[in-house]
């Protein structure tokens, strides 16, 4: 089965049904659009979790700024925390942290107290790659399902009149693609299915098989205990074909085909090929035809009981196998359509009848066979031409016949409760609101492309044998007591990969495939017709790329919601006083501002007794006049120091014994600012009364 030509691939959006819709919204595009889209959803997805990160980091120090005193490996975690670290940055610096105060006194669980921000940290990567991959399906760029959109849209238009010139052009070229399809897709047993498999959308489990009790009357069937095969697909709703249809328009459809071995006894004759005046060809001297009788042929005028012909010169010199098919409808108002007319023993009003002839000329077998078509034997000597010699076995009769019933049932969707089902019976006659009242336009414009797809391919289409596989230069080492049912089974697969393939073929236009097809096309013309040839999907495995809508959607306004969120409230609102009265965290958000880099060094500088500072409650603080600032030393300076650097001296021994002249005594002295250099939530005034509740002497 061929992929999807590129130039029937609908492009831009459409709804994926199966996925509803919202999930199902989806942007085929090029590669190219596609590689944009990645990278957009990259960039988005980066800021996202960057900025979403800050927020999380936000959060933390305002849980631990309560205001209480606190220790030096807590101030340093919320001097960290206010940078707004990467997650690997806050990794490291909490590791740091706990090497150097892992033996220090007085500080307590100090691996503890770093874990937790360590493990969010990690969350937070392991979320961040989880995003990434969300974000990367978003674009989906293999084994793509993409929506058909085809101007030669239309119906195969089959009468009983074209129906041989259609067969021996579109149908053949169909053919040759659906049995490898059905063999290597539909049948095959392996997790792993070849490419061809990709092309088209099919349901995971296709029908099942059971052994049932003879479908005509018992004389009509070989063997005694359940001598048929039912094949059943049960109810399979169209979108699993790939139909993409809205649920009031969904369709169901049903095929149930039992086959059994007919009996030759009594059934066969022996004539000259000279008598038989429909042979179509010259008779051969001496030429003998087996005739086989299971219905009169309905265009016959002379053998009208010869349902089958078989040159027996052929049976005994040719070395494969032959198919031969004929087909009787159930219906009162087709019959005339079909090839032969039923048996009474075989006359069924509720299905559709098929008979396939298997010739097994003259095929060897090196064991013998049981099976009740490739029963096997009569025992001959042979000698090779490499001198070889032994005995091979030969089918017991020339020919054999299997008989299926074929029934089909529909349901059509409904706005409200149930789908409405057809009975289980053979094709309608018509398919109409007369006799589909509950059936909706599309539904009907479906239901007719289905129909004509179960004529064009059900049993009797396919005319190949899987026990041919096994015929080497005329000779098969063995085959299985049930190969009949085997055969039975794989034409039931190619009939549905046919159906399949019809359907599909009605969207893209028939003429695609055999341009001989095109002078019987009906295109589609009515809104329901084109509504159905806008509903077919198919899979796609290159050159396009499928955008989900609402992921896309989803992860660039989550992105703006973020970033507009940190830098609105991390870089402005934060810093205004009339949003903080109005949240109630005047003072947490103002430990987060004398937390900032900026304010610390400020306060190092006053530390110092450098500068003077305004804009204390901003994220910058600025000095009053030009200044030159000189670099802060590494050396831990006393508070000694701090007061002398003020322009003030402290005593710190007893009386004034150790005052020498000219040196200024401490006097109460206004500091440059309001605001502390000593932590961040304790004001130092620099007046005795201060000095001394801080045990210091002046």
């Amino acid at each position: 089965m061929s992929e999807l030509d590129s130039r029937f691939v609908k492009r831009g959006v459409w709804v994926d049904v199966e996925k509803g819709p919202v999930m199902g919204k989806t942007i085929t595009a090029n590669t190219q659009t596609g590689a944009f889209a990645i990278a957009l959803l990259a960039i988005f997805s980066s800021l996202a979790t960057a900025h979403l990160w800050h927020l999380a980091t936000f959060a933390i120090h305002q849980v631990r700024a309560n205001g209480r005193a606190r220790d030096a490996l807590f101030r340093q975690q919320q001097a960290i925390l206010r940078t707004l670290p990467t997650p690997g940055a806050l990794i490291a610096d909490s590791l740091k942290l706990f090497w150097h105060w892992r033996s220090k006194k007085g500080i307590s669980n100090a691996l503890l107290r770093i874990s937790l921000q360590v493990v969010l940290a990690v969350a937070f990567v392991a979320m961040t790659w989880a995003a990434s991959i969300f974000s990367s399906l978003v674009v989906d760029t293999t084994n793509l399902q993409v929506l058909v959109s085809s101007p030669f849209c239309g119906f195969i238009d089959q009468t009983f009149e074209n129906s041989n010139d259609i067969a021996l052009t579109y149908t053949t070229v169909v053919d040759t693609v659906v049995e490898p399809f059905a063999e290597d897709c539909y049948l095959n047993a392996n997790e792993s299915l070849p490419a061809r498999c990709d092309a088209l959308i099919r349901p995971q489990n296709l029908f099942t098989t059971e052994k049932v009790d003879c479908p005509f009357d018992s004389s009509m069937c070989v063997g005694n205990d359940k001598p048929a095969i039912n094949i059943d697909s049960g109810l399979i709703d169209l979108n699993e074909f790939g139909l993409n249809l809205q649920k009031q328009d969904r369709v169901q459809f049903r095929k149930s085909t039992t086959c059994t071995v007919l009996p030759t006894e009594n059934r066969t004759t022996i004539i000259s090929a000279s008598d038989f005046q429909e042979l179509n060809r010259p008779a051969l001297p001496q030429e003998e035809l087996l005739l086989m009788h299971y219905g009169d042929v309905l265009h016959y005028e002379y053998w009208k009981n010869a349902t089958f012909l078989w040159p027996l010169t052929g049976a005994n010199t040719t070395s494969k196998f032959d198919v031969r098919a004929s087909f009787a409808y159930g219906s009162e108002e087709l019959r005339d359509n079909g090839t032969q007319v039923l048996l009474p023993e075989m006359q069924r009003d509720d299905a559709d009848i098929s008979f396939k002839m298997i010739a097994k000329n003259y095929i060897m077998y090196r064991e013998t066979n049981e099976d009740p078509v490739f029963s096997a034997h009569k025992t001959h000597p042979i000698i090779t031409n490499m001198g070889q010699t032994g005995d091979r076995y030969y089918s017991d009769f020339p020919t054999s016949v299997i008989a299926c019933s074929q029934q089909f049932q529909y349901c059509v969707a409904q706005k409200k409760g149930k789908p409405i089902c057809s009975s289980l019976s053979g094709l309608p006659v018509t398919l109409t609101h007369a006799n589909f009242p509950a059936a909706n336009d599309v539904q009907l414009a479906l239901l007719q492309v289905l129909m004509t797809s179960s004529v064009v391919f059900d049993q009797t289409t396919s005319k190949t044998l899987d026990a041919q596989a096994a015929n080497w230069d005329g000779e098969i080492t063995s085959l299985p007591n049930n190969q009949w049912e085997k055969e039975v089974i794989r034409w039931e697969a190619i009939a549905w990969a046919g159906i399949q393939s019809l359907i599909t073929d009605y969207a893209i236009g028939p003429s695609q495939r055999d341009p001989r097809v095109a002078a019987y096309v009906r295109p589609a013309s009515t809104p329901s017709e084109k509504t159905l040839c806008a509903s077919q999907k198919m899979q796609k495995s290159g050159n396009f790329v499928n955008i989900n809508v609402f992921g896309l959607s989803l992860i660039i306004s989550f992105a703006l919601v973020i970033v507009t969120l940190d830098i609105a409230l991390l870089k402005l609102l934060v810093f205004i006083s009339g949003f903080r009265r109005l949240t109630g965290l005047s003072s947490r958000l103002n430990r987060w501002t004398q937390d900032g880099v900026l304010q610390l060094q400020r306060r190092a500088y006053e530390a110092q007794g450098k500068g003077s500072w305004v804009n204390f409650d901003d994220d910058v603080p600025l000095t009053r006049e030009e200044e030159a600032l000189g670099d802060l030393p590494v050396e831990s300076v006393s508070l000694e120091g701090v007061l002398v650097g003020m322009g003030m001296r402290m005593d710190l021994g007893s009386g004034d014994s150790g005052r020498g002249s000219g040196e200024e005594v401490f006097s109460p002295r206004a500091l440059r600012n309001a605001k502390t250099w000593a932590t961040q939530d304790t004001i130092v005034a620099c007046s005795p009364m201060a000095s001394k509740e801080s045990g210091l002497k002046g």
